[in-house]
């Protein structure tokens, strides 16, 4: 199998490893603490589908997607209250550095550092 033809202007996305990861979000409920996947993890598909669910004001599905499968169930046996969800949204996307509003039009990026 021919290698790939490697220009000036190539990116390997198969070898880059991400320099800034923000690491762990938990939250605890219900005396137990979850730990939230990576947003910046998400195929991007999946990033945009969940803003896609909170900007229309259906929470749950959203925090299924980076809920991890093995914990959904006992988070949602608990009641949650709207604030809560919103509240739990807002801290999440600070720590991962996402504005929500871009979300659905560009993935997350820090260009203007030169960081990606």
């Amino acid at each position: 199998m021919p290698s790939p033809r490697k220009t000036a202007a190539s990116f390997d996305l198969d070898d880059f490893e991400r320099p800034d990861k923000a690491g762990p979000f938990s939250v605890t409920l219900g005396g137990r603490e979850y730990t939230l996947v990576d947003v910046t993890e998400l195929d991007y598909r999946e990033l945009l589908e969940t803003y896609q669910f909170a900007e229309s004001g259906d929470f749950e599905p959203a925090i299924r997607c980076i809920l991890p499968e093995e914990d959904r169930d006992e988070f949602f046996a608990n009641k949650i209250p709207i604030y809560l969800f919103e509240e739990l949204f807002d801290r999440y996307n600070k720590h991962h550095g996402i504005d929500p509003k871009k979300a659905n039009a560009s993935p997350p990026s820090s260009r203007g550092t030169g960081r990606r």
